[in-house]
């Protein structure tokens, strides 16, 4: 799976789409909730980290899949509902987005191990799907427990795999900002 710098790099791209509508006051925090949520779909290795045990235990499972995607920018869009955002749904449409962002990404990463993939229809199916263009290496998750888990991060073929990341991700979020720049019609 992309590492979460590559992860965060997708979420700068979509904090770059709704900078413009953004208030000034309101911008870091959106740039970091942007990074949040494209990260999310990875906070199910804590209970494997926590259990001491193998933190991909429930990996690229459940919060990898699209229904839940969709049920975030809903929950999302009905709370900002609640709390009277003028544009509550394009906030769960944004919400949404960003975790699928996520969930391609790990689509696109050249698996080393089965099952390969993500569980991307689940719970209707439990089985994995991944893209046959794969242009990510699989980022190294090892170890067990939080120390070992910590460890693996460091090594140096995730080196290698961040760099990678960064000379495919960054030419997007440029010409996400080219393109928001340049293309299209500020808010009034």
């Amino acid at each position: 799976m992309p590492s979460p710098i590559g992860h965060s790099l997708a979420g700068i791209c979509g904090y770059i789409l709704v900078q413009p509508h953004i208030p000034k006051y309101q911008r870091l925090s959106c740039l970091f909730t942007s990074v949040f949520i494209a990260n999310a779909p990875d906070l199910d290795f804590l209970p494997g980290i926590f259990l001491q045990a193998d933190p991909g235990m429930f990996h690229r499972q459940a919060t990898h899949s699209l229904i839940v995607a969709i049920i975030v920018g809903v929950l999302t869009a009905l709370i900002a509902r609640y709390l009277k955002f003028k544009h509550w749904n394009w906030f769960g449409l944004w919400t949404g987005g960003l975790y699928a962002s996520h969930i391609f990404l790990d689509l696109m990463v050249a698996d080393d191990a089965p099952p390969f993939g993500v569980q991307l229809f689940w719970p209707l199916t439990s089985d994995y799907f991944i893209l046959p263009l794969t242009i990510f290496g699989g980022f190294n998750y090892g170890g067990s427990g939080l120390f070992g888990f910590l460890f693996s991060l460091f090594s140096f073929q995730n080196l290698i795999f961040v760099l990678q990341e960064i000379v495919i991700l960054v030419p997007c979020i440029w010409f996400v900002w080219y393109g928001q720049k340049h293309l299209i019609k500020k808010p009034t």
